[in-house]
């Protein structure tokens, strides 16, 4: 049996030999049988003249923004670090485009190209990560992150660094053509390092270091990565190899030549703060002898020519982050939890600049916002979607003190103090912990001593304890002795004065 060459009509026409035992005398020795069949989409061959262009081929074709207009998307994604997205925008621009000019023309794909391979570097928390992915995502690239430090030496426990290539054609869906122009991040850079003792701190063995930096070189290059074979056994899904040669058995490796890969790590002494390093009076890395001292091998450094340096987050940019009207600031997160009870989430901008004072006092960046942000509304997201509220608004006071808002909160609200149990009974006044007896309801102010409560309620004795420094209206003293007469069924007087 043949199939023709399918009719417009979505039909199919069937050629078949007649049995000698159903030969008609009237008819010839072959018959023609039409049938309706339903329409089917045809195997993807790769390379094939007949093959669909991918959304991502076609958006690559498209690709005509320029180095300012790559920054403009880069800002509206990240905050600050304007020299490093000028970099960023000249290499991505120039990497697309010659994308761009070898899909239209393939001969262009045999030509020599130099490619911006990148060495993003700074401090932890200041970006890198994001930024690379942000430029990744303008024309959707296939793009790949890998940690350095999980690599070895081929023969060695660990990954192979040709598994990247693995994880490439498997984010770009497959498609060869696609990958062939995808972005691989290798992160945490630094870690390889293979100077014993070099500025870094560095010291670890050369199967996890020079060898695994001679490796990557590899792939720089215009490296040929078996589709089949040892890379595609040792990938976490080698089916991807498999599934874009078995059609026509004609790619048998991947070319890395036209692949951008971007490096990043902290380079900085004291795993990448920015105090640590002038703990160490050690100025960051400007040249390619800076990088070659700090552990990277000549040939590493040689074919990461554009090199890009992040600053420390100021604490300005910090409060910027958390004031995005996006999913970059770590608000978002809780204005959806408190959208889906019901509750609008509103804020001001003392209460940011708080947040993100505290956060750069911590030197971990970005990262430093979330730790701070969590810790300051983790009660308030526990107990408010019970309280059947309809709006909360975070300010510097509620801040400042977390315990004390959330309980005036919730009085106002008319929730019970017998459901507060669980409430945590340390508060924070001026950074000093304030410690309480176990059977304590504790209520801070700055009138006491350091370490102790300037006021506390205590369940066994029924008692009001305040230090001699506190005075008789100070609102802690009020809202102790608030929490008492409820406790024995008594009513708060009205006036705070009272």
């Amino acid at each position: 049996v043949r199939r023709p060459a399918d009719r417009d009509d979505g039909s199919a026409t069937v050629e078949a030999s007649s049995s000698s035992n159903h030969r008609q005398s009237s008819s010839s020795s072959t018959a023609k049988v039409t049938a309706a069949r339903r329409p089917a989409v045809p195997p993807r061959v790769v390379g094939s003249p007949r093959e669909t262009r991918s959304e991502t081929i076609q958006r690559m074709l498209e690709f005509r923004l320029t180095p300012r207009q790559v920054k403009s998307h880069l800002d509206a994604r990240v905050v600050g670090q304007r020299e490093a997205k000028k970099a960023i925008a000249v290499s991505i621009s120039e990497h697309y485009h010659h994308a761009r000019r070898c899909l239209e023309d393939p001969a262009l794909l045999a030509r020599h190209f130099h490619k911006p391979n990148m060495l993003v570097f700074g401090p932890s928390g200041s970006g890198k990560s994001h930024l690379v992915r942000a430029a990744a995502d303008l024309v959707h690239a296939p793009f790949v992150k890998a940690d350095a430090t999980k690599f070895s030496a081929t023969g060695f426990v660990g990954r192979d660094v040709a598994d990247v290539v693995a994880q490439l054609l498997e984010a770009a869906g497959d498609d060869v053509d696609a990958a062939r122009f995808g972005i691989v991040y290798v992160d945490e850079i630094d870690k390889i390092c293979h100077k014993p003792n070099n500025v870094l701190g560095g010291g670890f063995g050369s199967v996890n270091t020079r060898d695994v930096q001679t490796s990557l070189l590899k792939l720089m290059e215009d490296f040929e990565v078996p589709l089949t074979g040892t890379a595609a056994s040792k990938s976490s899904s080698p089916s991807r190899f498999a599934s874009a040669t078995d059609a026509t058995q004609t790619n048998k490796t991947f070319s890395t030549k036209h692949v951008l890969f971007v490096f990043s790590g902290a380079f900085e002494p004291g795993g990448g703060t920015a105090a640590a390093a002038a703990a160490h009076d050690v100025e960051r890395p400007k040249t390619a002898h800076d990088f070659v001292a700090m552990g990277l091998i000549r040939e590493f450094v040689g074919r990461v020519p554009v090199r890009v340096a992040l600053d420390r987050l100021s604490v300005a940019e910090l409060r910027d982050i958390l004031a995005a009207d996006n999913d970059v600031s770590p608000l978002s997160r809780y204005i959806d939890a408190f959208a889906a009870h019901g509750i609008r989430f509103t804020y001001d901008r003392t209460a940011l600049e708080v947040i993100a004072q505290r956060a750069f006092d911590h030197d971990l960046g970005a990262r430093g916002l979330l730790t701070e942000v969590e810790a300051t509304l983790r009660d308030f997201s526990y107990y408010l979607p019970s309280a059947q509220l309809d709006e909360f608004h975070l300010d510097a006071a509620t801040v400042a003190d977390p315990e004390r808002a959330l309980r005036r909160i919730l009085d106002d609200a008319g929730v019970r103090d017998d459901d507060l149990d669980d409430l945590g009974e340390l508060a924070v006044a001026g950074g000093v912990t304030a410690a309480a007896p176990d059977d304590a309801t504790t209520t801070t102010t700055d009138a006491g001593p350091p370490g102790d409560p300037a006021v506390y309620t205590s369940a066994a004795s029924e008692e009001v304890v305040v230090h001699s420094t506190a005075r008789d209206d100070d609102p802690s003293v009020l809202a102790a002795s608030s929490t008492l007469m409820r406790r024995r069924g008594e009513t708060p007087p009205a006036s705070s004065g009272s």
